[in-house]
């Protein structure tokens, strides 16, 4: 866990100064190779964006609308109606919508894996790890949303967390996707209560 905790310091560090120098493209460490440099695109984008602020969902939602082809989730928390409307809206629009959840949002009070599942959206609960800890939105295959912030009202209006956006990295989010397809095939179908 220390090696992922260094990669992701490492990350957010990076973006960070990018974001504030206006770099449009900054070095990260590779996540599957350690020591090895990870260079976005120079046409990348890097936005940050800090919460408690409503500007951190409206980022992921719109994040979500501007996907063409595929929206795929990993999320831990997972309350935020706005989001689940967005990719149920992403779905209907004939997006390849599919969300890994953590297996505390099976048996949640609340939880939208239950509204997604409704909706037709594709939906599975992560069981082999602890935790599924991750907050993760790859759109087209192409960009991705990560960061501290998990889908929910207390992320939104009373935590101090971070979300990134980084755009048009194809190579960056292959490795996010190639991630994301594990875990899919590790979990379980989520089962309506």
């Amino acid at each position: 866990m220390e090696r992922y905790r260094h990669i992701f310091r490492s990350f957010f560090k990076a973006a960070f100064v990018a974001f504030l120098l206006g770099a449009t493209s900054c070095a990260l460490p590779h996540p599957a190779r350690s020591g090895a440099r990870f260079e976005l695109p120079v046409h990348a984008t890097c936005e940050v964006i800090f919460s408690p602020s409503a500007q951190a969902e409206l980022a992921i939602i719109r994040f979500i609308q501007d996907a063409q082809t595929s929206v795929h989730v990993a999320a831990y928390a997972f309350t935020s109606r706005p989001i689940a409307q967005a990719l149920q809206d992403a779905r209907a629009r004939g997006l390849d919508v599919r969300v890994v959840v953590d297996k505390s949002q099976a048996s949640g009070r609340y939880s939208a894996a239950a509204f997604l599942a409704n909706h037709a959206v594709s939906v599975r609960v992560e069981g082999e790890y602890q935790l599924q800890h991750q907050k993760v939105v790859i759109v087209d295959g192409i960009s991705v949303e990560t960061g501290s912030y998990n889908f929910t009202a207390s992320a939104r209006d009373k935590n101090s967390e971070n979300v990134i956006i980084i755009r048009n990295a194809p190579d960056l989010a292959a490795r996010y996707e190639e991630n994301w397809e594990k875990m899919w095939g590790e979990s379980g179908e989520f089962m309506m209560r």
